[in-house]
């Protein structure tokens, strides 16, 4: 028999990304209602109100995990506080789909790791890029021998200058561009070559504000090598050029009809549901039907929090091969949580 029920979600940390992509979309979704939000700012909570129906409003987590309605929580606050929240999400006993990254630091991302493995309940990791169908497509034909021999990889995840949050000018309150932009590269490439990153080489410069741009060289333990370039400063672009032996594949999430027309009902279907998408992206909606579903299901997340802490190693690979001008190798950085409780 179908699970049909509805997912009784609370939202921490109401941002834009919230307002303008995770209530939409939660608001859309079967399997999932919003129950309850919080935020610490009067203002954040009074625009949000009015896109939930009946959800009660809080102030703090805190608050909120003692909502009994609440069984999974969306944290999507400034970075620098999403180790902490995470942890207290878990310890409550509630689901969870926390935004990258994991963590700001090594201690933060192993602490959370570890708090998932003995959770009972679901804990998936926001990188949603895997879910958007480009990466899909390009994921099965790497996996069904499609496309072979990879060797290189070009890389690029850059904006253009806009206003950020003050929290998103600082390496210390869990800003800068490799844990915002980099760290879902990073993700993506292991997910695609299904290898593990062994050795960083990075460098790391201030524009507008700290820490804004980066240049990288990945080694796999596959052989594989990828250049990479990740900016807050540059025009829009989000890429990723695999080199093979016999030709080269390029996913261009700025390029949707590059998306693969075979068959052609799959095209048309990625054009309708990119139109009616929050900012034209469909990955969003993908991954939270994919964490509601894991918790309908009581199944392990498609991503997990693990997901998120080796995300979280190559971004301080990165940032120590940058401060000390050499390549760093990852079996150096903080060990990862791989053993089961």
């Amino acid at each position: 028999m179908a699970n049909n029920r509805e997912v009784q979600v609370g939202i921490v940390g109401l941002g834009q990304l919230v307002r303008e992509v995770h209530l939409p979309i939660l608001r859309q979704l079967r399997s999932a209602r919003v129950v309850a939000i919080a935020d610490p700012y009067p203002g954040a909570v009074e625009q949000c109100l009015p896109m939930t129906e009946n959800a009660r409003a809080y102030s703090s987590l805190d608050a909120l995990l003692e909502d009994d309605r609440v069984e999974a929580v969306l944290v999507a606050s400034p970075s620098g506080e999403h180790a902490q929240q995470a942890q207290r999400v878990l310890a409550a006993g509630k689901a969870l789909y926390l935004e990258k990254p994991i963590g700001s630091t090594a201690e933060e991302g192993r602490a959370v790791a570890l708090a998932a493995r003995g959770a009972a309940a679901p804990a998936a990791m926001g990188f949603n890029y895997r879910f958007h169908p480009m990466i899909q497509h390009a994921r099965r034909a790497l996996q069904e021998g499609k496309f072979t021999g990879v060797r290189r990889v070009r890389s690029c995840f850059s904006i253009a200058p806009r206003p950020l949050p003050a929290w998103k000018l600082k390496r210390s309150s869990g800003g800068g561009v490799l844990l915002d932009l980099a760290s879902h590269h990073f993700d993506l490439l292991r997910y695609l070559l299904g290898a593990e990153i062994t050795a960083v080489s990075a460098r790391i410069w201030n524009e507008r504000s700290e820490a804004d741009c980066c240049e990288a060289e990945l080694s796999f333990e596959n052989g594989v090598q990828a250049q990479c370039s990740f900016s807050f400063c540059r025009q829009e672009r989000d890429s990723l050029e695999l080199i093979g032996a016999h030709g080269r594949m390029l996913i261009d999430r700025y390029a949707p009809l590059r998306y693969p027309v075979s068959p052609f009902s799959e095209f048309i279907r990625y054009q309708w549901e990119r139109r009616r998408s929050p900012w034209k992206e469909v990955s969003y909606r993908r991954s939270l039907e994919a964490w509601t579903e894991s918790i309908r299901g009581r199944r392990q997340p498609a991503v997990t929090l693990d997901d998120g802490l080796q995300a979280l190693r190559i971004v301080l690979a990165a940032e120590q091969s940058a401060l000390h001008n050499r390549r760093v190798r990852l079996e150096d950085v903080e060990a990862p949580v791989l053993s089961p409780v």
